[in-house]
């Protein structure tokens, strides 16, 4: 009887030690759990705000405005990154400061803020009349680090932006977004002129009349239609003396004729307009 009473008691007591061990691991498994998606759902909001920070402040370098206030005569950098400091940003939400290596901005902080000439692009130049400039490719990165959890990083970020510069070339002049026209003259093969602000062609071209002219098939006698047009300065089908015709439209216009009993052919009827331009 007491064997069998110490037997029971055993088994009842290895029977708790099981229970609770599988106690023990299921409530480890929902800790692990809870544990595991709390760090999700901070890791997604905090993955959240840096994107929104990014935004931010891509849009306000991306302002030819601001741009340029923050590196209007400052040193052109070199090819090799260099810490950087950006004093006029003003904030994302709530937060105003200084924008630079180990500045804090909510649950962030800036872990990196460089600059640099981004190296093996080419250098494009143009002359707006009285001044010379180059324009260089400027690369700017910014990494964000968890500011309670200096081990997590994200990854770094860029953000690339045409300055220019004026001789000796060695200083920012303003950032490039559009509103350099002489430039823009440049590039449309127009030049700039200063008098007027505006572009303008490369040479003064004059205009000496136009006229439009119709012709059928070898053969055929051309039923007119009406389009055409003399030139009302030499009134003919011609330009003045030294000018030449330049092409500007051609289309068909054809029609049927009658050539005999039962019978009719089509006329290819072509009319071709032409302007009369002298450029010096």
């Amino acid at each position: 009887m007491k064997d069998t009473i110490l037997t029971n008691k055993a088994f009842n007591l290895i029977e708790l030690m099981i229970a609770v061990s599988i106690l023990g691991i299921i409530s480890v498994s929902i800790a692990t759990g809870f544990t595991s998606l709390f760090q999700q759902k901070e890791q997604f909001v905090t993955e959240s705000e840096v994107h929104n920070i990014q935004s931010a402040i891509s849009t306000y370098l991306y302002n030819t405005a601001s741009c340029s206030k923050e590196f209007s005569n400052k040193n052109l950098p070199g090819v090799v990154w260099k810490n950087l400091t950006l004093t006029r940003y003003k904030g994302f939400g709530d937060w105003e400061g200084v924008l630079k290596s180990g500045a804090n901005l909510g649950k962030m902080k800036i872990k990196e803020l460089s600059i640099r000439k981004k190296p093996g692009t080419l250098t494009d130049s143009f002359n707006d009349g009285s001044v010379s400039y180059k324009i260089y490719i400027i690369q700017i990165k910014i990494q964000f680090k968890l500011k309670h959890l200096s081990s997590k990083l994200f990854s770094p970020f860029y953000i690339e932006l045409p300055v220019f510069t004026k001789f000796p070339y060695n200083k920012i002049d303003s950032c490039y977004a559009g509103t350099k026209l002489p430039y823009f003259c440049s590039a449309l093969g127009l030049r700039y002129k200063q008098a007027t602000h505006s572009c303008v062609p490369q040479h003064r071209c004059l205009l000496k009349g136009f006229f439009t002219v119709e012709r059928c098939e070898r053969g055929s006698r051309c039923k007119k239609s009406g389009a055409a047009r003399v030139n009302p300065i030499t009134q003919g089908y011609s330009c003045p003396l030294g000018v030449s015709p330049t092409l500007i439209g051609s289309y068909e216009n054809n029609y049927r004729e009658s050539c005999g009993k039962k019978c009719s052919r089509s006329v290819e009827r072509r009319i071709k307009s032409y302007l009369c331009m002298k450029c010096n």
